[in-house]
């Protein structure tokens, strides 16, 4: 669940500017333990310097709104399950060909022979349930 904020807070320690894009409906490890009232110590140190776009993929506009981020950025860290992206058209092949510089990361808790197949999504839970979606650019 924190190995994708994790590799974009490492990232931003070495300088990179850092955006995440979070649903309207907070992220869950806002509220996990420890937490003080309002945000959990975790998610306040794995996310402390980023930016942040709260927004939601499902509509078009949204979806618009993460690839003009992606025409600029370096390197895009995701951990939603495997195949979500491309459901939302933000997979790497739609974004490479508007950025053939950018450089993907994808980090997911489920591995298949199945994964990155149409409806492989649904057909099995992920363990990780925090997603995240985050960009990544030099100072």
């Amino acid at each position: 669940m924190l190995a994708g904020a994790l590799c974009a807070r490492t990232l931003l320690d070495l300088g990179a500017e850092v955006i995440k894009i979070e649903p309207p409906r907070p992220d869950v490890s806002r509220f996990a333990f420890p937490s003080t009232p309002g945000m959990s110590g975790d998610y306040a140190q794995q996310n402390a310097g980023k930016r942040n776009v709260s927004t939601d993929l499902n509509m078009p506009d949204a979806r618009e709104l993460a690839l003009r981020l992606c025409d600029t950025a370096d390197v895009v860290v995701e951990n939603f399950r495997a195949a979500t992206l491309r459901f939302f058209g933000l997979d790497y092949e739609t974004r490479a060909a508007r950025n053939p510089r950018l450089i993907y990361a994808s980090v997911t808790a489920t591995v298949s022979a199945d994964r990155g197949k149409a409806g492989w999504p649904t057909r099995r839970r992920s363990r990780a349930s925090t997603t995240a979606l985050s960009l990544a650019s030099s100072l």
